[in-house]
C-alpha cells in the first residue's frame, strides 16, 4: 500500500537490509510490472515518465497483475492511460470538469509525496482505465 513520504522506508531497511528471503519472488514481481508498463509503448515524452505519475503507474500496475492477478492488456491499458494523461495535461486549474482527471490533477502537483495524494493519484490511474 501507500506510505507517507519516505516514513516506511528506515524501518523495512532495519528489517530486511540484511536479509530479505522474498527477494526472488519480489524480483519477478518487479521485473513482470516493468515489463508490462514497456509494453504499454508510452512515448519518451509521456507525462507517464514524471516521478509521481510513474510511482503511482507502477505501483497500481503491482496491484492489479500481482496482487488481484487482474490479466491486463497493455496495448488497451496503455492507450487508455495516454487519453487520460492528455485530459491531464489539458486540465485548467479553474475547470471542474471530470473530477478524476481534475483530482489526479491536483494530488500529481502538490503533496506528491503525501500518503492522500498517492491514494488519490492510484484511484484516478490505473484502477480507473484497466482497459
Amino acid at each position: 500500500t501507500y506510505f507517507h513520504r519516505d516514513n516506511e522506508l528506515g524501518s523495512y531497511l532495519e528489517t530486511y537490509n540484511d536479509v530479505f528471503d522474498e527477494k526472488d519472488d519480489v524480483s519477478m514481481e518487479i521485473d513482470n510490472v516493468l515489463n508490462f508498463v514497456e509494453a504499454c509503448g508510452f512515448e519518451d515524452s509521456s507525462r507517464v515518465w514524471h516521478k509521481a505519475d510513474i510511482f503511482t503507474l507502477l505501483v497500481e500496475t503491482h496491484r492489479a497483475i500481482e496482487r488481484e492477478k487482474l490479466t491486463l492488456n497493455p496495448d488497451s491499458v496503455g492507450e487508455g492511460l495516454r487519453r487520460f494523461y492528455d485530459r491531464v495535461n489539458k486540465h485548467d486549474s479553474s475547470d471542474e470538469g471530470d473530477r478524476s482527471v481534475a483530482e489526479y490533477y491536483t494530488s500529481a502537483i502538490q503533496g506528491t509525496n503525501n500518503r492522500s495524494s498517492r491514494i488519490t493519484r492510484g484511484k484516478n490511474n490505473l484502477r480507473c482505465h484497466p482497459c
